[in-house]
């Protein structure tokens, strides 16, 4: 399995540049995850592993991917995908959910959050003639913000 990582540099830069911005304001958010801790998704002040399966099947769709979160302390683990509860979008053959994962605090409220690339997702974008124009393996880059009850649970996913 071939695992491409992209820096959190990059992200930063894709994240800064698709207009992805945070109502939270950096002083008051800091407050909800102080630990300063690198990869902390739920702001305990341990560090969290994000394991990207790119190839798993999910909901019965072949490597349509997912990424598994382990909470360090043992405070249990969650698996994200496309079918997780307040995703955008749903799983596909091939999607490869995971295949790119980065880490940064992208809304500056302590907790960390992750960038997780999808190289082979399907986009429909409608046009403004009205016509949907229908893009194969456009691939897209999903936002899961951290908060203190851990990932996907605090701002919605983007």
């Amino acid at each position: 399995m071939r695992v491409r990582w992209l820096s959190a540099a990059l992200m930063a830069v894709v994240v800064a540049g698709s207009g992805l911005t945070s109502s939270v304001a950096p002083a008051a958010a800091a407050a909800a995850c102080p630990s300063g801790v690198e990869s902390d998704f739920n702001g305990d002040g341990v560090r969290d592993t994000a394991i990207a399966d790119p190839e798993a099947t999910v909901g019965g769709q072949e490597r349509a991917g997912e990424v598994h979160i382990v909470y360090g302390g043992d405070k249990g683990v969650l698996s994200l995908g496309q079918e997780s509860p307040g995703a955008p979008g749903a799983a596909e053959p091939g999607d490869q959910f995971g295949s790119a994962l980065a880490v940064y605090d992208a809304n500056l409220d302590g907790c960390s959050d992750l960038v997780v690339g999808i190289p082979y997702e399907d986009l429909s974008v409608t046009a403004t003639s009205g016509e949907t124009v229908n893009y194969r393996d456009a691939g897209l880059v999903q936002l899961y913000y951290g908060a203190p009850a851990g990932l996907g649970t605090g701002l919605a996913v983007k």
